[in-house]
């Protein structure tokens, strides 16, 4: 006489959260308009573009990337250059005037009047 066979508990999955493919474009700030594909198998390139201001990003992808890499790395490209274009106005006020200017500081003409 033996026991019964008690029935197998079943396993269940955690679902894994799907990441969005979609993201908002930080240029003309749409929501849901940039697209990213990721291609493997020829030219292991990640492509990010603006369906709307067609902004595009293109950098070399991996097995293990994913879009939201790739956003972020535009994201941090950006953010670089932004800071880059702004240091030049904020550490000197204004572009320095050319060195063949014909105005001198109070704003008239540079020729001599005698």
């Amino acid at each position: 006489m033996g026991r019964r066979k008690k029935a197998a508990k079943k396993v269940v999955k955690k679902k894994r959260p799907n990441l969005s493919k979609t993201f908002k474009c930080f240029f003309c700030s749409s929501d849901k308009s940039v697209e990213c594909k990721i291609d493997l198998r020829k030219s292991r390139t990640g492509v990010m573009q603006c369906s709307v201001c067609h902004a595009k990003f293109e950098r070399p992808a991996h097995e293990l990337t994913q879009p939201i890499d790739l956003y972020h790395q535009w994201l941090d490209e950006t953010a670089t250059a932004q800071e880059k274009e702004s240091s030049r106005y904020v550490n000197g006020g204004t572009l320095p005037l050319p060195a063949s200017s014909a105005f001198d500081e109070s704003g008239e003409d540079g020729a001599d009047e005698d």
